[in-house]
């Protein structure tokens, strides 16, 4: 039942500062709320994954978000070596 203060200005913030860096396929903003509204951190080239995990209670790599790495030229093959075993 809790918002976040200046949620719509922080998205909007987080949306043109994204455009300026749109040659950078996969991005993530760090924003901080002030008093006076949203204000970027820092833009981030990739990002870490563990935090949307920890927020959707699921795994990252949906079918969306693969779609989305194989659009922008990711490859997975190869990679299983990297992945922790279960």
């Amino acid at each position: 039942g809790k918002s976040v203060p200046f949620w719509q200005e922080a998205m909007t913030l987080a949306a043109k500062s994204v455009a300026l860096f749109a040659p950078v396929r996969l991005q993530s903003v760090d924003v901080a709320i002030t008093a006076t509204g949203p204000t970027i951190i820092e833009v981030n080239t990739g990002g870490s994954f563990n935090m949307i995990q920890r927020a959707t209670g699921r795994g990252f790599l949906q079918p969306d978000v693969e779609h989305f790495l194989n659009v922008v030229g990711v490859r997975m093959e190869g990679l299983e070596q990297y992945l922790p075993t279960l």
